[in-house]
């Protein structure tokens, strides 16, 4: 799997799954299933905050 198909199905898994269902705060869940860096997983949060943003 390429860099950027697993920041892509990082980025899915935040957008579809709940929070109570993470079992976790979001950075280190994504760390965690899909062996992000910290910055990986901060750059997936600020990019989904910015599509729910836009979506209000």
């Amino acid at each position: 799997m390429s860099e950027a198909d697993k920041l892509a199905k990082a980025a899915r898994w935040l957008a579809e799954t709940p929070r109570a269902e993470r079992g976790s705060a979001a950075v280190p869940a994504l760390q965690r299933r899909f062996g992000l860096s910290v910055a990986e997983a901060c750059q997936i949060i600020r990019e989904n905050n910015l599509r729910l943003a836009r979506a209000t």
